[in-house]
């Protein structure tokens, strides 16, 4: 009994001992599997942790880049309303008051001509007593003219503007009618005729008023300016373009002109070019015709006139390019930067040469310089 008890307390002796050495082993072969994992854990980690930005894959293409025009729309024609007579106004159809449109031909200004046109009409019925007095002398000595200037009174009327004397071809007849100052009289009535056409102002051209200075009753005064009158049927687009572009414009040429404003567009024509640079901008004025319906003056519209193919250019955002005309690339995970050729800007993008085809250019807005650090496309 004795020796069973002793040989009970070996064994549990023993198997702590054994316990710990297969302890003591188990550590060495657990690790070298961790060793094994820790190989390739470093490495995804650190990819997955570069910063990544949006790239443009570039492929060199023929470009036809369009120059951007903008401007503001003048009228064609404007003018100041000055009269040359002097008298009261009387009312018209149409008020004489700012933003009033007036068609072509239509009266603007209507002056009191009572007592001018009775003066003319006098003079016209004195006219006619002293053709009346000569009209015996010719049938007597110019017998072949005296049909012709019988027929001219028989068609007068003191009312209504003198027609063109007959025709004079015999010397002797002109000299009677120089003498009696049939000649001096006649160009002296219509002078006051065309005078007379003076106390009635009509619209040149369709327009509308933007500036009055007067009201109907009003007394005029000579050389005084009455107000501004705008033409409204056509237009004028002012641009300017810089001066070694001017060759690609051409007289003619139409383009759509374009409104951001109003979101409506017309079809313009290249009508004229200044002929001097702006020394300050190098730029050289050109004027587009444009009509239709929604135009006003002092309207701002854009258009794009076609410019010249480019071999091997590229379209980048504008601000993808550096301030020295360089743009960020992502070559085997690192930024560079790459020069680049600015050929033209195109509002918010760019042309540009001197991209290689599958070069990764980063086409999102920078925080600050990146250039030597490591990246990756998005």
């Amino acid at each position: 009994m004795l020796k069973q008890n002793s040989l009970i307390r070996l064994l549990l002796l023993a198997v702590p001992i054994l316990f710990f050495q297969c302890s003591s082993e188990q550590p060495d072969t657990a690790k070298t599997k961790p060793e094994a994992i820790q190989v390739n854990l470093p490495r995804n980690e650190k990819a997955s942790k570069l910063p990544r930005f949006k790239t443009l894959k570039v492929s060199p293409d023929l470009l036809t880049p369009g120059i951007d025009l903008t401007g503001r729309v003048q009228p064609l024609e404007a003018l100041t309303i000055v009269s040359e007579i002097a008298g009261k106004t009387r009312s018209s159809t149409h008020l004489f008051n700012e933003g009033e449109t007036f068609s072509k031909g239509a009266l603007m200004v209507n002056i009191d001509d009572e007592q001018a046109r009775l003066d003319l009409q006098a003079r016209r019925s004195q006219f006619k007593s002293a053709l009346v007095r000569i009209m015996s002398t010719i049938k007597l000595d110019y017998p072949a003219s005296f049909q012709a200037w019988d027929q001219y009174l028989l068609d007068f009327d003191s009312e209504k503007p003198l027609q063109d004397l007959p025709a004079v071809n015999d010397r002797q007849l002109d000299n009677l009618l120089s003498a009696k100052n049939i000649f001096s009289t006649f160009y002296q009535i219509k002078g006051g005729e065309e005078q007379l056409r003076k106390y009635q102002i009509y619209a040149p051209f369709n327009g509308v008023l933007t500036e009055s200075n007067f009201s109907p009753g009003a007394v005029i005064t000579p050389g005084v300016p009455l107000g501004k009158f705008s033409r409204t049927d056509l237009y004028e687009f002012k641009t300017s373009i810089a001066a070694a572009d001017v060759n690609k414009v051409k007289l003619g040429t139409k383009l759509k002109v374009r409104s951001n404003a109003s979101g409506q567009s017309w079809t313009g024509t290249i009508h004229r070019t200044g002929l001097s640079i702006d020394p300050a901008t190098q730029n050289v004025p050109v004027f587009i015709r444009v009509s239709g319906k929604g135009l006003r003056s002092g309207l701002f519209l854009e258009t794009t006139l076609e410019g010249t193919s480019l071999p091997g250019a590229t379209r980048l955002p504008n601000h993808a390019l550096t301030r020295t005309n360089e743009v960020h690339v992502i070559q085997d995970n690192v930024v560079k930067l790459k020069p680049i050729e600015v050929v033209s800007y195109q509002g918010k993008e760019v042309i540009v040469k001197g991209l290689s085809a599958g070069d990764q250019v980063i086409i999102e807005e920078l925080d600050g310089p990146i250039a030597g650090k490591k990246a990756v496309s998005k």
